[in-house]
């Protein structure tokens, strides 16, 4: 068993879908969210309670065979205090109402109460100081305020709820609450921006002094209105050579300001990476709870229902929730490993690979890694084998070398 794993759970509320969004989530006023929480608590209560009875058993929670299927899992977990990190993401976890906000996370700090990072999204609109103390109050230490951009026009068109200056009184209120990692998003390349205008944004938000900022160029997934609406020809794309220079931007911006990039899109001051998101690019393993959650948990990767009502109703009558499920063989979990550490400015470090996966990376990858050198895409140094800056714009391409052996 490994040391850490993650923990995440999945809101699939919002109060309007963004334009852009291609998350499971729908609008919270079309679903009752007292029944959603209840059946994440029903999943928690169930995991600690059959642990107990398998430990009073046997003395161990490792006859996993004695558990249902969907829940063995978790219930070894919870019980040897494997869990470091948690992360509440969406959808919105902000639009809940208070008082079920408060009780998830009264029973997840009674369940889990040695969490070393905790994190919930919020959208700026949401935050008040009650809520903001009442996430610290439970144990969050960690938020992740959705920004986007401080160009109302821009926020507007990507359909989101705040404008600039409830960005600024979100991080406000948070550091008077005691908040002391924050992190940003931001989207760039968004249609009829500038370099200008994502200047002024990244201005604004390195004011605001935050520890973390992670910044995407925005996709246009399939079925959302921003890609609807591109297909129409209502709206023009950023083209690739715009898209490029903004991400270079980004980059020399934030290291400038001593925001180091430490990941493809994501960008930490000194010790604030996030631990959570640095487990999956180790592909450490981790649990989701919740419609549409992924987990990978002892050689099983896959993903719960993403229908809130088919999931409520699986908790409920004790069926598996989920719906997608693998168990990659060696050669398949040595290639997701590399392509996840690949994402990280360190990349592979080749004894660390070797002791997890049984392979000399070098030697897996060496057509691969021959190829990529020869254009400047790979590099090779201090035990690592790591992507150059000249690959992060089209590091997609690169990684699609290493997801496979040929």
């Amino acid at each position: 068993m490994q040391e850490k794993v993650g923990l995440y759970i999945h809101i699939p509320f919002c109060i309007s879908k963004c334009a852009y969004c291609g998350f499971y989530s729908q609008p919270i006023h079309l679903h009752n969210p007292k029944r959603l929480v209840e059946a994440l608590l029903r999943q928690l209560k169930d995991y600690e309670g059959i642990s107990k009875n398998v430990i009073a058993r046997s003395g161990t929670t490792k006859q996993s065979s004695l558990l249902p299927q969907n829940r063995d899992c978790f219930a070894a977990l919870a019980m040897t205090k494997c869990f470091k990190t948690i992360y509440i993401g969406g959808g919105t976890p902000s639009v809940l109402p208070h008082e079920l906000l408060t009780l998830l996370l009264k029973k997840l700090q009674q369940f889990l109460p040695n969490i070393e990072e905790f994190t919930v999204e919020v959208n700026p609109a949401d935050v008040n100081e009650q809520f903001l103390k009442t996430l610290k109050q439970y144990g969050v230490n960690r938020l992740s305020i959705g920004a986007q951009s401080f160009a109302e026009s821009q926020l507007k068109l990507l359909g989101r709820r705040q404008n600039p200056k409830q960005i600024a009184e979100a991080v406000k209120i948070a550091r008077d609450v005691g908040f002391k990692n924050i992190n940003l998003d931001l989207i760039f390349a968004i249609p009829n921006s500038t370099m200008e205008s994502l200047k002024y944004s990244l201005e604004k938000a390195v004011e605001l002094s935050p520890q973390h900022i992670s910044a995407y160029s925005l996709t246009y997934e399939k079925d959302t209105p921003l890609q609807t609406a591109v297909e129409a020809g209502k709206i023009e794309r950023i083209d690739e050579d715009t898209d490029r220079r903004m991400y270079e931007f980004v980059i020399d911006f934030l290291n400038d300001h001593r925001i180091y990039q430490y990941e493809i899109s994501n960008f930490a001051k000194k010790g604030f990476e996030c631990r959570h998101n640095l487990n999956y690019w180790a592909n450490g393993e981790y649990v989701g709870i919740g419609p549409a959650a992924g987990f990978y948990y002892n050689g099983k990767r896959g993903l719960n229902i993403a229908d809130i009502a088919g999931y409520i109703k699986a908790v409920e009558t004790g069926k598996p929730v989920y719906n997608e499920i693998e168990m990659p063989d060696k050669i398949e979990v040595a290639c997701q490993t590399a392509v996840l550490n690949l994402r990280t400015m360190q990349g592979i470090d080749i004894e660390r690979f070797k002791e997890r996966t049984g392979f000399a990376a070098e030697d897996l990858f060496k057509k691969q890694i021959e190829k990529n050198k020869k254009f400047g895409m790979i590099d090779r140094s201090g035990g690592r084998i790591f992507l150059t800056m000249a690959a992060l714009p089209i590091a997609d391409s690169v990684l699609c070398d290493f997801a496979s052996i040929d």
